[in-house]
């Protein structure tokens, strides 16, 4: 796939994609201008989804990201990160660290908030919302609006298909 991205449309001049080789596109898929995204393990971006200029997706672990899913500005997805018992520089090689790496899955009709961070083993179920300036480290319920102190409320189903 890591040749196909260049010729994309929707990844923008000044994106920056590593680990290509782990990463797969859907259709119709908007990556704007300072993303930064580290395939890491395997990273998957499903039809019409897009992220918004200044996300990062890092930590090297796994990411899915299914249809019609927006991960709006300024956002933080950390799929990994060394573990506080460990050395903590980006100086130690990754070898002699020890690490917490995960997978965070967005299923379909997802909206994340400007600011918010993922960490890693988290599932943002279908439909869900997670509002602006979120901190989220427990899964959020399909159809599920997450405000930043932790509450939640049902958000209303409409048939997206």
């Amino acid at each position: 796939m890591a040749d196909d991205i260049e010729s994309r449309d929707k990844v923008f001049e000044w994106a920056r994609l590593v680990n290509t080789d782990n990463l797969e596109l859907g259709e119709n898929v908007e990556i704007d201008d300072f993303v930064l995204v580290n395939a890491g393990d395997g990273t998957y971006i499903g039809d019409n989804s897009c992220l918004h200029s200044g996300t990062k997706l890092i930590g090297g672990g796994e990411f899915y990201m299914g249809r019609n899913s927006v991960v709006t500005y300024n956002c933080v997805l950390v799929t990994g990160y060394p573990k506080f018992t460990s050395h903590m520089s980006s100086g130690v090689p990754a070898d002699e660290k020890d690490r917490v790496q995960g997978t965070i899955r967005i299923e379909d009709e997802v909206f994340v908030g400007s600011g918010s961070v993922v960490m890693p083993d988290v599932t943002l179920g279908e439909g869900a919302v997670v509002g602006a300036l979120s901190y989220v480290d427990e899964d959020v319920p399909p159809w599920t609006i997450r405000y930043p102190d932790g509450t939640e409320m049902a958000r209303p189903q409409f048939e997206p298909y």
